[in-house]
């Protein structure tokens, strides 16, 4: 609905008011862009629209995407203490107020990415009896390695080129605590454990770590699947029996 402002209308010089029409539905729409370009430092776009609407604008994820590249690509570049707003802003084709919208500062950035790629990563990961009997690679842990090739450049900075130092450290918290729950339905007393729990896990977590920082160093030279295949394998029977200084036992899935 077009507004029509009317003319002032003259009241003695104390009293001087503009009229002008306004209707509910106007507030309310003007009042929702008041608030979103009032958001704080601290507040994101994504906090906002997903409060007032349970779901991201697709500009809102258009700018973020190309926000989080232009990082990336920035740290790849120059070093993660070299890169300025300016520079991400210019990089992403954006602005620095649209920057400040989504995002306090790099480091905002950065963790707000981070935390975004490893919830989508880890939350489909069940350590279970079937994914670690059956013979076949398990499509969760597959899934999980084609979403990191799906966002190769990013990994390979925060793993490979520790663009982010404290990157490796959280991911494989991520790893250690699903195995922990995972072994917790598995295994009835830790009395039935060849290892203590705690070197198992981290012998176990240490290696996919070390595998997926290998492959993505070059270049992903192996399958998602076929590289699971043979982490499961490793998993399953061990190192020795793996090269085969031992034999493989019979009844073990190969």
């Amino acid at each position: 609905m077009m507004l029509i402002s009317r003319p002032y209308v003259e009241y003695p010089k104390s009293k001087r008011v503009k009229k002008q029409a306004t209707t509910s539905s106007s507030v309310s729409s003007n009042q929702h862009r008041a608030d979103f370009c009032r958001l704080s430092p601290t507040t994101s776009a994504r906090s906002y629209l997903m409060s007032s609407e349970k779901k991201i604008d697709p500009r809102i994820k258009r700018s973020r995407l190309l926000l989080r590249d232009a990082l990336v690509s920035l740290i790849d570049e120059k070093g993660y203490e070299k890169v300025t707003v300016q520079e991400i802003a210019e990089r992403a084709g954006l602005n620095r107020a649209t920057f400040y919208l989504h995002y306090k500062d790099k480091q905002d950035l950065l963790d707000q990415s981070t935390d975004e790629l490893l919830t989508e990563l880890m939350q489909g990961i069940q350590i279970t009896e079937e994914a670690i009997l059956n013979a076949n690679p398990p499509p969760h842990i597959v899934h999980f390695f084609e979403q990191i090739a799906a966002h190769a450049p990013f990994f390979q900075v925060m793993l490979v080129k520790k663009g982010d130092l404290n990157f490796s450290n959280r991911l494989m918290e991520e790893f250690q605590t699903k195995f922990r729950k995972g072994m917790k339905s598995l295994v009835a007393s830790e009395d039935q454990l060849l290892v203590p729990k705690d070197i198992a896990i981290q012998y176990i977590t240490s290696a996919i770590i070390g595998v997926l920082t290998w492959w993505l160093k070059h270049d992903m030279p192996y399958t998602p699947k076929y590289l699971v295949t043979h982490l499961f394998h490793l998993a399953r029977h061990g190192p020795m029996r793996s090269i085969g200084i031992l034999p493989v036992e019979k009844d073990t899935p190969r």
